[in-house]
């Protein structure tokens, strides 16, 4: 019978011990571990140190919150960091970062030319088009930038 009885008060030594080591002080680096809070990002839920990208954006979870680590902007397909400067069609622009907000501001407009070569808007220029001098002009049409011919003969 004593055998029995100490085989009872071991299981309910185990039993105690599983069911209050919860209670126990555990290191804060292995709560996040093991039940670290998720974050939801555009309506997607994230664990706990995933990292993931979005266009040009670059995300971390960190204890439930979603952390910016990256932000560039999205021009045809490629990725532009802040402060860069890029012409393109002669477009000069930016990307700025605002507080994690990103967008391209256009600083110069143009007109493409002959040889690559951009005209500033409400410039003249003379330019042969077959064999043949023409006077053209940048102007602004709707939002786009054109090079308009004011005159065929030079």
């Amino acid at each position: 019978m004593e055998y029995r009885h100490l085989l009872i008060c071991a299981f309910v030594l185990v039993c105690q011990t599983l069911i209050f080591s919860s209670a126990l002080p555990v290191d804060v680096a292995e709560i996040d571990e093991y039940a670290g809070d998720n974050c939801t990002h555009n309506g997607v839920a994230r664990e706990t140190g995933e990292r993931w990208a979005q266009d040009c954006l670059k995300f971390h979870c960190v204890n439930g919150k979603v952390k910016l680590l990256h932000a560039a902007c999205s021009f045809k397909g490629h990725c532009k960091r802040a402060g860069a400067v890029w012409t393109s069609h002669c477009i000069k622009r930016t990307c700025l970062n605002d507080h994690g907000k990103v967008h391209i501001r256009v600083l110069q407009s143009g007109c493409p030319g002959k040889n690559n070569h951009c005209h500033k808007v409400g410039t003249t220029w003379h330019e042969k088009h077959h064999n043949k001098c023409q006077v053209r002009k940048c102007v602004k049409l709707n939002k786009a930038f054109v090079s308009k011919i004011l005159n065929k003969e030079c």
